[in-house]
């Protein structure tokens, strides 16, 4: 029941230079020896395109892979029908011989199979980790329906013609669940059942995915991503997570908003990138958060985290039409808050911001006028940087900062004309550099250099 490699074609919707043939991408399943990319071994999901149509994936011609790594298991098999091992299936005949198998101790890799659905099994546990991919006409995997425990993986991958994953609702545990290219997959539907997700959620590249219905009872759950689901519309299903370790939601073209209404913690990242049309992110109750990170998200007009208390890092980068960013409560930084290359940003709610542990940065943002955003704002531990912001005269709004523990640089501000503002201002633990700021006469900049202490290099010109 072992195979190394396998194979199968899936028509794609362009074709090569002979009308007659359609090119196909293929899905190859490798074993993946222990090294690098799985320490202990595993299973290698490759796919691409078919271009010299020879019907074989050849290793010039794969696009992207996906391992799915063997590690130590919390589970094993006690009593029943078992098999030991790696276990693969890309037949019929050797699909029927899982009919009374109760548990795997090892993993199961079923690929490459011509049948519509699993049939029936007795597989209650996988001690290792389960891969269904590449199954072209696979519509459904109810025969799994008694598979309650997954010691690692859970990957469904690259079955163009799956319709439901309902056979998840009896899953009560699994360390990843990977649901990735699955084209006709609407929805999720039937994991309905999960409240706390101990695993981590990933669901991605599914070309019909319109909602993640079926996540509607989910509160908390380890690492969720979202990302580059051509048709998803909507993370209303998403409505009551209350706590996560990390969020990405990434390259979903027409997912027009980004809201979780009661997301109240975060402890690693949650990151909003490359989704052309979200015109809003909100986090209405989020409280705490290791980072917040917007980046290229074309249309997105204002990102609102009104509860928000303390980040590490807070991270606006391209979002070339973001014009607010409202923070009004973050009292404390530990890492960096950068504004980068976001020429309509105008407007920033920080004003309870009393320190920041890293750098603060506005770079390439020509439409920020004035600083009162930062009135709070004693110190910060990193450097401090105003570059190509075009619009702002002078410091105000940051009477009360005292220090920069970093260097500063002060460069190519069109129309910066005075340091006033800066009443409380007195240290430069780093550099100074002031540079190319042509309404910036050297008297003032002489003024500013006289009334502060720098312990690095200063550099005027």
């Amino acid at each position: 029941m072992f195979s190394p490699r396998l194979l199968l074609t899936i028509p794609l919707l362009f074709a090569c230079t002979d009308p007659h043939y359609v090119t196909a991408t293929l899905v190859r399943v490798d074993t993946e020896a222990p090294g690098a990319n799985c320490a202990n071994g595993g299973v290698a999901i490759h796919t691409g395109a078919d271009n010299n149509h020879d019907g074989d994936l050849d290793d010039t011609e794969i696009d992207g892979t996906q391992y799915v790594c063997s590690a130590p298991s919390p589970l094993r098999c006690e009593g029943g029908n078992a098999l030991e091992g790696i276990i693969t299936v890309n037949t019929s005949a050797e699909l029927a011989q899982l009919a009374d198998v109760t548990c795997i101790n090892g993993d199961l890799v079923i690929s490459g199979l011509d049948v519509a659905a699993i049939p029936a099994t007795q597989l209650q546990t996988i001690t290792g980790s389960i891969v269904i991919a590449g199954n072209p006409d696979l519509i459904s995997i109810d025969g799994l329906a008694n598979l309650t425990k997954v010691g690692r993986v859970y990957a469904l991958q690259a079955n163009a013609s799956l319709l439901d994953v309902s056979a998840l609702s009896v899953l009560e545990r699994a360390g990843t669940l990977i649901i990735v290219g699955n084209d006709q997959l609407r929805d999720l539907a039937g994991l309905e059942t999960m409240t706390a997700l101990a695993a981590n959620l990933q669901v991605m590249n599914n070309a019909s995915l319109e909602s993640l219905t079926g996540l509607d009872n989910l509160m908390t759950a380890q690492q969720i991503t979202i990302r580059a689901n051509p048709k998803l519309a909507s993370l209303a299903a998403l409505a009551k997570l209350r706590s996560t370790q990390q969020i990405e939601i990434a390259g979903n073209s027409i997912l027009p908003a980004v809201t979780l209404p009661e997301l109240q913690k975060n402890d690693f990242a949650l990151a909003i990138n490359s989704n052309p049309a979200v015109t809003s992110v909100s986090f209405p109750k989020l409280a705490t958060s290791n980072s917040i990170q917007l980046s290229s998200n074309g249309a997105v007009v204002s990102v609102d985290t009104p509860e928000l208390l303390i980040v590490n890092l807070y991270l606006i980068n391209t979002n070339v039409s973001i014009t607010t960013v409202n923070a009004p409560k973050l009292t404390f930084a530990t890492g960096n808050v950068e504004f980068l290359h976001s020429p309509e940003l105008s407007t920033i709610h920080m004003s309870t911001l009393t320190a920041i542990g890293g750098k603060l940065t506005f770079q390439s943002t020509p439409k920020i006028a004035n600083l009162d955003g930062f009135v709070a704002l004693k110190s910060v531990a990193g450097d401090f940087t105003v570059q190509d912001a075009d619009a702002i005269t002078d410091f105000g709004g940051m009477s009360v900062l005292e220090s920069v523990s970093g260097s500063m640089f002060v460069k190519d501000n069109a129309n910066l004309s005075s340091f006033a503002g800066l009443a409380s201002f007195s240290h430069v633990e780093g550099d100074l550099t002031i540079s190319a700021n042509p309404m910036l006469s050297n008297a003032a900049v002489q003024a500013f250099v006289n009334q502060i202490t720098v312990n690095g290099s200063v550099t005027i010109n």
